[in-house]
């Protein structure tokens, strides 16, 4: 009877049972420095040991550059750590910090959470206009201070500085340091920042909060107002529009309402147009000042919406706005101007204009002033007298 026995295998079976064994062992290995590392977790997958939120904090103070800066306040943004946004709000109402309170609203604004959003509405809310930068113009000319200006990391600084420098180029010498001393105090405003920052958030919270400070525009100043506006439309929140209507309905707020229906033209909807249309020629309030405002945002949501009406309203202010300086385009003597000279006649004419263009020598303008006399019910003669404009005496 034949029994089973076992043997060891030929040269290549060995060589087999040698490299199994070989891999059991480095499985083995692997396993260890696997529990090694994770006991060691003080350091992350790349070697660096994490930041705590104060250190963060400091870099996005004093860090030695902008993106240093930047970085460490994505991070922050990415903590959620709202002991930060505290610190930073400190940082940014502190009058002793200078440059590192522009720097904490900047990072604020990265951040973009209800928390430093309010932070950043409580820098809005200053009145101090601290300087924050030191005075520019002690580089040289107002022209070099802008130029330096614009040189700047800060997007707010350059486009600012750019500004300033292209109404720069228009003014007299003797009121350049007028005009580039108003363009300064309004770049070195901390609450321009502010405004800055919260438009960067992005964030609908934000969009809300500034609603605040466009119906507070008398204490907010005018600088920070059109900024808090631009910054509103930046951010394109639907869900501020019927605050907005409400400012533009209450006529007890002169300028509040005017800028409502600014920021309403770029970003409402229906609603919106509705509600201008509702109020457009029934202003008894400075009603020049208000249709202008109107009719601009009502061809911008009539463009938008495809209103009809809206688009009608805004070029018959238009048509009116014409016949108001009817005098000062006949001394211009543009004849692109003409058809909507001759529309605006048959519009909103009056026995004056039809005269006036009746008399300028421009046969279209004739021509039409004579058809608007007949229209009306009006003869046509000619005595002795002058004193009409003629068509292009202006240039």
């Amino acid at each position: 009877m034949k029994s089973g026995r076992i043997k060891v295998a030929g040269k290549l079976g060995r060589l087999a049972l040698r490299f199994t064994g070989f891999l059991a062992w480095m499985l083995l290995f692997s396993l260890l420095v696997s529990c090694a590392g994770n006991e060691g977790g003080a350091e992350t997958g790349s070697g660096k040991a994490e930041k705590t939120a104060e250190e963060l904090v400091d870099e996005a103070l004093h860090g030695e550059s902008a993106d240093v800066r930047l970085e460490a306040a994505r991070e922050l943004k990415e903590s959620g750590d709202e002991g930060a946004v505290e610190a930073l709000r400190a940082a940014a109402l502190n009058p002793e910090l200078g440059d590192g309170r522009v720097r904490a609203v900047r990072a604020l604004g990265v951040i973009g959470s209800d928390g430093a959003v309010d932070a950043l509405m409580e820098v809005v809310g200053q009145t101090d206009h601290t300087d924050v930068r030191g005075d520019l113009s002690g580089l040289g000319s107002a022209g070099e201070a802008f130029a330096a200006a614009s040189s700047e990391e800060d997007e707010y600084v350059r486009s600012t500085a750019e500004q300033a420098l292209a109404d720069l180029e228009g003014a007299k010498e003797a009121d350049l340091e007028i005009v580039a001393g108003l363009w300064l105090d309004k770049l070195q405003d901390l609450r321009c920042y502010a405004i800055h920052a919260l438009a960067e958030t992005g964030s609908e919270y934000a969009a809300r909060s500034l609603v605040t400070v466009i119906k507070n525009q008398d204490a907010a100043g005018a600088a920070v107002t059109s900024l808090a506006a631009d910054a509103m439309i930046k951010i394109g929140s639907a869900n501020v529009e019927d605050d907005l209507i409400a400012l533009f309905n209450d006529k007890s707020l002169f300028w509040p309402r005017r800028t409502a229906a600014k920021i309403l033209g770029e970003i409402g909807g229906q609603r919106s147009a509705d509600a201008l249309l509702a109020e457009f020629w029934n202003d008894d309030d400075s009603p020049e000042y208000t249709w202008f405002i109107v009719a601009d945002a009502l061809e911008r949501l009539g463009e938008r919406l495809g209103d009809e009406q809206a688009k009608y309203q805004a070029h018959r202010y238009d048509l009116y706005s014409t016949s108001m300086k009817y005098k000062t385009y006949i001394e211009d003597g543009d004849e692109e101007m003409i058809p909507l000279m001759i529309e605006s006649l048959n519009a909103f004419g009056s026995k004056q204009m039809a005269e006036a263009f009746l008399n300028c020598g421009n046969p279209r303008l004739e021509s039409a002033a004579r058809k608007w006399a007949q229209a009306e019910g009006y003869e046509v003669t000619y005595s002795e007298g002058g004193g009409f404009a003629g068509w292009g005496s202006g240039r």
